[in-house]
């Protein structure tokens, strides 16, 4: 599972983009999309070849 330090650039991006920002998306080995707060998830690098 990934630590919510992990997002720390995508939040910073996050609070400089405000309305701009769509979603940050961090990859990992796990299996599941797991919340990391509004508009972040840590997803599985294998959700890249699934449609």
């Amino acid at each position: 599972m990934k630590r919510t330090d992990d997002f720390r650039g995508l939040r910073h991006l996050a609070d400089r983009l405000e309305d701009d920002f769509v979603a940050g998306v961090v990859l990992y080995t796990g299996t599941q999309t797991l919340p990391f707060g509004p508009r972040m998830r840590a997803m599985p690098v294998s959700a890249l070849w699934q449609i």
